[in-house]
């Protein structure tokens, strides 16, 4: 899915999804993209004569009358923090520079929500109180400000540059492969400049989760690739390495229980006895969303299908119900199940312990199941090379 230019033959100009009936992997695709090399000191000339699609597509929209007044709170303070400005490109690096000023604002998955009862717009929160959230808080309040101050303005949602495993040709002219995965995901903001289109602004302050650099301005392109994200890049809103360590300590525990058990048990079958009967335990008891994906994970491995990064909950859910046998009794729907609870866990606002519970229980099912297609998969990955 993506934008096409307008025309009876319009050419394709974005791609926001790609779906394939056959594995992608060892494809090529080649894509191109455009780069503003406008100066600072021409952003600063632009002026303010708009074209009048800004108007009529809503680049300057505010929402609805708030309330609460937060547009208005909003508003004052891209006044306060754009007072010795007197252009829009200066207003717009002033908001950018605040946002990203370590004193002021900080990066965090798990941003701070207002009290129960409080009726307040999110965006205002993070601006007035919280000062703390990931991308989409620091380019929603960048753009809100921008928009009250008669700056057209857009939110983009994509990729940061990746990482490579060859740090040695970070940097160098030659074709170089970055590997981009969900971990990458991003949004910045882009403000409209008369005459130069849109240019892009970084409101997100550099962090564990990605060290996004503000834009180059210039009119020469850079040669270098732009220095990737960190290699703990994980801005996914979660408790997720929280859950790795909570399990890591549990299998920890659980071993040395099951080396306490076998020694007093002193014999072969009695330590196969207890090592089966705490493999059953750990299947059966996904103490979170990640305990589920690391077990799925082992039912994708018997039916051959490795779980790819760049994959969605849902496309590997939809993958995996595919590579199943014929006639499986694994219940398909538990797959789809357990998808859409994590999805909600992991990123809905009122998800929680609710959705992890129920995509617990979906696992479940399918573990009930597994003794009899368990079987039919081995064998068939060893007759199927």
């Amino acid at each position: 899915r993506g934008l096409m230019l307008p025309g009876p033959q319009g050419q394709l100009i974005t791609v926001d999804s790609v779906s394939s009936d056959r594995n992608l992997a060892g494809a090529t695709f080649t894509v191109t993209g455009t780069q503003s090399v406008a100066s600072a000191a021409q952003l600063r000339s632009a002026g303010q004569a708009y074209p009048s699609f800004i108007e009529r597509d809503g680049f300057l929209a505010l929402p609805d009358p708030d309330p609460t007044g937060g547009i208005a709170a909003i508003h004052a303070l891209a006044q306060q923090w754009t007072a010795q400005t007197t252009n829009p490109y200066d207003a717009a690096t002033a908001i950018e520079s605040h946002l990203r000023d370590p004193r002021l604002f900080r990066y965090t998955l798990s941003p701070p929500l207002p009290k129960s009862g409080l009726n307040i717009w999110p965006v205002t929160y993070f601006l007035t109180t919280s000062h703390a959230g990931y991308c989409q808080y620091f380019a929603a309040a960048m753009g809100t400000m921008l928009r009250s101050l008669g700056i057209p303005a857009r939110l983009v949602n994509g990729y940061g540059p990746g990482s490579t495993s060859g740090a040695a040709v970070r940097g160098v002219e030659n074709a170089t492969t970055y590997t981009v995965t969900s971990n990458d995901a991003h949004t910045w903001v882009e403000a409209y400049f008369a005459g130069f289109g849109w240019v892009p602004f970084e409101p997100t302050p550099p962090s564990s989760a990605g060290d996004y650099a503000p834009f180059t301005r210039g009119t020469t392109v850079p040669s270098t690739v732009p220095p990737p994200t960190s290699a703990s890049a994980a801005p996914t809103p979660t408790a997720g390495a929280a859950s790795r360590g909570g399990s890591q300590g549990a299998g920890g525990g659980a071993a040395g229980v099951a080396v306490a058990v076998v020694l007093r048990v002193g014999g072969a079958a009695g330590a196969l006895a207890v090592l089966v009967a705490l493999f059953a335990a750990w299947l059966l008891r996904p103490r979170a969303v990640a305990g589920v994906w690391r077990r799925l994970a082992l039912l994708g491995a018997l039916a051959g299908m490795r779980r790819e990064a760049s994959l969605t909950f849902a496309e590997y859910a939809d993958r995996l119900a595919a590579a199943l046998p014929p006639g499986s009794a694994l219940p398909r729907q538990a797959l789809a199940e357990i998808a859409a609870s994590s999805s909600r866990a992991l990123y809905a606002r009122e998800g929680g312990e609710g959705d992890a519970a129920r995509a617990a229980a979906a696992w479940r099912r399918l573990v009930r199941a597994l003794p009899r297609d368990g079987w039919r998969m081995l064998r068939r990955r060893r007759v199927t090379p």
